[in-house]
């Protein structure tokens, strides 16, 4: 009988042995010594950027739109907008390119606006599916409105639940995109002060799509 025992208990420690699991004292401390490699799960901003605004007699505002926190050469992490001396109803437009640059499909869950010097988020608005879809900017020391951002897909509504496939998962690629543009609109209210620079940067939170 107790040359079973000591059998069976050989036999739990090989089990443990060969799972990974390693036993630093007897029911007292386990360290788990597994390396698992899970799918490579990669949200990026890509090229084609395009912005430009509502000017058309004059050229006062001037408007910079560029991919920031490069992850070369699969994109950018972020996209910020930034304008000079823009003026009450002075309007900035931008078009820019998301893309999975990963190999599990995905689905973006969240859009991260951070307001540059003199900003906060005063306000954010929703589609109608309930949707962040706009936001405020307030002025952070007169907590006045200062401008709204605007961003949308194609079809006019938010990001967010948008899903964008894997190249190595396509089946349908007509149907299953890996890439998807999107419209940002930036609007400047009577708060806006001259000779300033009003600055925001736009990031994505996304998580894989579980079938």
């Amino acid at each position: 009988m107790k040359e079973k025992a000591l059998a069976l208990l050989a036999c739990v420690f090989i089990a443990l042995s060969a799972s990974g699991f390693i036993y630093a004292q007897w029911n007292d401390l386990i360290t788990i010594s597994n390396t698992m490699e899970f799918g490579h799960l990669t949200l990026r901003f890509v090229e084609p950027l395009k912005c430009w605004d509502n000017e058309t007699t004059k050229d006062v505002g001037k408007l910079n739109c560029y991919y920031t926190d490069p992850d070369t050469p699969e994109g950018y992490k972020a996209l910020t907008v930034a304008m000079d001396n823009a003026y009450p109803h002075y309007e900035a437009h931008c078009n820019f390119t998301l893309k999975n640059v990963g190999d599990m499909t995905e689905h973006i869950t969240d859009v991260i606006i951070t307001p540059g010097t003199g900003l906060e988020v005063g306000e954010t608005y929703l589609d109608a599916n309930g949707k962040p879809i706009g936001w405020r900017l307030d002025d952070t020391v007169a907590h006045q409105q200062v401008l709204y951002i605007y961003l949308h897909n194609n079809t006019g509504m938010s990001l967010v639940c948008n899903m964008l496939w894997s190249e190595d998962d396509l089946t349908t690629p007509e149907i299953e995109p890996v890439t998807m543009e999107a419209e940002l609109i930036v609007q400047i209210t009577e708060n806006a002060q001259e000779c300033n620079i009003y600055s925001f940067t736009v990031e994505m939170n996304y998580e894989q799509v579980i079938p």
